[in-house]
């Protein structure tokens, strides 16, 4: 119980879970184990964020992922056949679907942080961390699993480019955890999967995509999130998105091997110490958008562009 309790000193509201299916019964033992670590806003976002890692630990015995989740909020809104719950109703219905996920998943377990989404919004960070009492929490928690996790070489924290105020609050709060980390502990690989847009218009050489090898399986962990898939398919929506950013690829031929892209933040997790989070997030962030904004002007867009006014104006006078 130590971890657990030392774990609470900074998410007091804390809850962990552990599959009966795991070979793992204590949190330490699920710490040592782990090689991937999703850090997800909410519960459903583990899946659709960690689609490789649930293939890769089905797949691979050595390989054993833990879920994150930092909000317990019950959503906006009442589904069909929740109405009239109650808001500690309905964290407490998320939460069981979170378990029965990790149950599915075969996660090797799963921790709820316990705080709302108000409080991972409302950060304050100017250039360095001097936050909220709260952000100092979900920073000290986070890093207190990654410092634990001493194997979790890829992780995934939300996408920077996701309209989710929470997940883009999230994502920052997490890759500061990360640099609090002495440099050579820090993992190998973190990622930023798409969930909320796309972000298939971002410059390849930016990008990592990530393979959903078992896409049946992925589906049935998300499958246990109802109380979501009744207001979005998000089962059938990340099946649709992995296969058509494999079809429409190009110019790379299709492989058929459905995939999901994700920002490789590689640049920020080894950016100089000098530079804070919030720059290191900026630079990245600017320099995606003006590569962006430079493919989009290229010459051969504009003579497009010229080509098809001829065509329309052709057309106007016939």
């Amino acid at each position: 119980m130590a971890f657990e309790n030392e774990l609470k000193t900074f998410a007091s509201g804390a809850r962990i879970y552990i599959p009966s299916s795991s070979s793992f019964r204590s949190l330490e033992s699920v710490f040592a184990a782990t090689t991937h670590l999703v850090v997800a806003p909410h519960a459903d976002d583990d899946a659709l964020m960690g689609a490789e890692a649930i293939c890769e630990a089905d797949s691979f015995p050595d390989r054993h992922l833990t879920a994150v989740i930092a909000s317990a909020s019950p959503g906006t809104g009442r589904p069909a056949g929740y109405e009239g719950r109650s808001s500690e109703d309905m964290s407490e219905i998320r939460y069981q679907e979170q378990c029965a996920a990790a149950e599915t998943g075969r996660y090797a377990a799963t921790i709820q942080l316990g705080f709302t989404s108000e409080q991972v919004k409302n950060m304050e960070m100017p250039k360095r961390v001097e936050p909220l009492t709260e952000t100092r929490r979900i920073i000290g928690s986070l890093k207190f699993v990654l410092d634990h996790a001493p194997h979790a070489q890829t992780v995934y924290v939300p996408c920077l480019f996701d309209h989710n105020e929470t997940h883009h609050a999230l994502a920052i709060l997490a890759l500061e955890a990360i640099r609090m980390m002495e440099p050579d502990r820090r993992p190998q690989n973190c990622y930023g999967p798409e969930v909320s847009p796309g972000i298939n218009w971002i410059g390849r050489e930016y990008m990592a995509r990530l393979s959903v090898a078992n896409m049946p399986l992925v589906k049935s962990v998300l499958k246990n999130y109802r109380t979501e898939l009744a207001k979005r398919k998000y089962d059938d929506g990340l099946e649709g998105r992995a296969v058509a950013n494999d079809v429409f690829n190009r110019p790379e031929p299709s492989t058929g091997r459905p995939f999901i892209w994700a920002v490789d933040y590689g640049r920020i997790v080894r950016a100089s110490e000098d530079m804070s989070v919030i720059d290191a997030v900026e630079s990245l962030k600017t320099e995606i958008l003006a590569d962006h904004m430079r493919r989009q002007m290229r010459r051969e867009n504009l003579d497009i562009y010229r080509s098809n006014n001829a065509v329309l104006e052709k057309l106007q006078k016939a």
